[in-house]
């Protein structure tokens, strides 16, 4: 069933624009042509202020994202995203939960990026333990209180990079980025943001049995 939303998907934060965040990153800006903000830290942001991100891919060719927006600062930014990336660890987001809703619009999506299990796990799982919290992953209960959860879409990233020197991603292998709505629906904002993925270059198919990944 339509929901009657057009989800047009043009403008990202990603919180984290590390490894796997300036891997998204890059791609979605230069192959997908979307608006996309940084949100970064340390060196690594001083030399993608100055320098752009550089992308060395695994065949070793190299690419140049030039003109970045990027900050360490989320206070900073101004207007809202249709997508919201978030690419840190859970104990990460812990800190800036509370600022993150300022910065989405009515149908923003919020993309959970993780290699292991999520802190909103249970969230429309079903059965008996259907909503329960994960208190090892969620210890303050600040993402459960502060991040909205029907935003969220969730990812695992199955790509391998690392940041070989400030401002320089290496991108050894793999463009795998299954989606999963947390009530395992193939639901059109979880298409969209699939179409846009693939356009970027990777594999984001919508899992129905996304937990399972």
């Amino acid at each position: 069933m339509s929901t009657g939303v057009n989800f047009q998907l043009s403008s990202f934060c990603i919180i984290g624009a590390g490894a796997i965040g300036g891997l998204l990153g890059i791609n979605l800006a230069l192959d997908a042509k979307a608006d996309v903000t940084l949100i970064a830290r340390g060196t690594h942001l001083k030399a993608i202020q100055s320098n752009g991100l550089r992308l060395i891919r695994p065949d070793g060719t190299e690419r140049l994202w030039e003109n970045v927006k990027a900050t360490d600062d989320l206070d900073s930014l101004e207007g809202d995203f249709d997508v919201i990336i978030i690419a840190v660890k859970s104990h990460q987001v812990e800190l800036i939960a509370h600022k993150i809703e300022r910065l989405c619009h009515k149908n923003t999506i919020i993309v959970t990026i993780q290699n292991g299990l999520p802190w909103w796990y249970f969230y429309k799982h079903g059965g008996e333990l259907d909503g329960m919290q994960l208190k090892s992953l969620d210890p303050t209960e600040r993402l459960w209180q502060h991040i909205r959860l029907d935003r969220i879409i969730g990812c695992i990233a199955f790509g391998a990079a690392s940041i070989s020197s400030p401002g320089v991603i290496h991108h050894s292998e793999g463009y795998g980025f299954p989606l999963g709505e947390p009530n395992r629906t193939n639901s059109e904002r979880a298409t969209a943001l699939s179409k846009v993925l693939t356009t970027a270059g990777f594999r984001a198919p919508v899992r129905k049995d996304f937990r399972e990944e």
